[in-house]
């Protein structure tokens, strides 16, 4: 399995995913760059998953999941981030540094702000937003010169753009 580049567990009932797992996938898996964890029912997320540096494609939508690991700016050359329908209430400055990403997908959740440090994101194509909990037009997304898709729909407290 060395030469194994997708890894799709989506839909198995993990709940939780033991650190020594991302160990062995960083050892083992080392070409591994797509790794789906959806509707897994993960709470959180281990450090340990920042190993797996080769990832272009992070999937862990429609999970219970409310905080990223504080080193997910190690995952330099992650292009696709989806972390839609989890519990998710803010999100590191940190992710600033992935500036490879193309799709940032963080909708239906709780979030609040976006970090100014997210003006670096300037290979962002699609940023989605929509149902969380916006007070304010993020100003960071003036920076985004790339973005083509934006999504910000149902954030009720925003009140002026």
């Amino acid at each position: 399995m060395p030469l194994l580049t997708t890894l799709d567990l989506a839909g198995n009932p993990l709940n939780s995913l033991p650190r020594e797992m991302f160990l062995l996938m960083s050892r083992y898996l080392i070409y591994l760059q797509s790794l789906n964890l959806s509707d897994t029912g993960l709470t959180k997320l281990p450090n340990e998953i920042t190993l797996l540096t080769s990832l272009r494609i992070l999937r862990l939508s429609h999970n219970q999941t409310a905080e990223l690991p504080p080193n997910i700016d190690e995952l330099r050359e992650l292009e696709v981030l989806d972390l839609r329908q989890n519990q998710i209430n803010s999100v590191p400055a940190e992710m600033g540094m992935l500036v490879k990403l193309r799709v940032l997908a963080l909708g239906e959740n709780s979030i609040k702000k976006v970090p100014q440090e997210w003006t670096t994101l300037t290979n962002l194509e699609l940023l989605d937003l929509c149902l969380n909990l916006l007070k304010e037009f993020p100003e960071a997304i003036l920076s985004m010169t790339s973005l083509t898709t934006l999504h910000l729909d149902h954030n009720d407290d925003i009140k002026a753009l």
